[in-house]
């Protein structure tokens, strides 16, 4: 009876084992965003061109849709915005802003991913623009 009691002790163990090595979970998308231009710390004269020049990549999931956001953290206006309805796993974009602002401003640029499970990644930089 004892040796039994084993057996089916065992025999519990083994298949409560392989049914937790066996469920998989789904492994989630990693996006990453990479900025080629060089933005971050810059600082940009009145009519000078800021190159926006990256790209977005998914593991697993596509991409749904990316914005491209330069704010003016010093008047606090949106000095540009473009939104991208995507579907795929590796984007490239190539976009530019001419500086116009009328004071010395702190800027940052944002750049927004959502794949179509609604996971976001959001990169920043952060640059000046002079008036003149």
């Amino acid at each position: 009876m004892k040796t039994l009691k084993n057996i089916a002790i065992i025999t519990l163990v083994s298949v409560v084992s392989f049914s937790i090595i066996s469920c998989k979970k789904k492994k989630e998308n990693e996006i990453t965003i990479e900025l080629t231009s060089k933005v971050e710390g810059e600082k940009f004269s009145k009519d000078q061109k800021v190159s926006i020049k990256g790209t977005i990549t998914a593991s697993s999931e596509d991409i749904h849709e990316y914005t491209i956001t330069i704010k003016n953290e010093t008047s606090g206006a949106t000095e540009f915005t473009k939104t991208e309805h995507a579907n795929a796993k590796s984007i490239s974009f190539d976009e530019s802003w001419i500086n116009n602002v009328s004071d010395h401003s702190d800027m940052m640029l944002t750049i927004a991913a959502e794949d179509h499970d609604g996971k976001k990644e959001t990169f920043t930089a952060h640059f000046h623009c002079h008036p003149m």
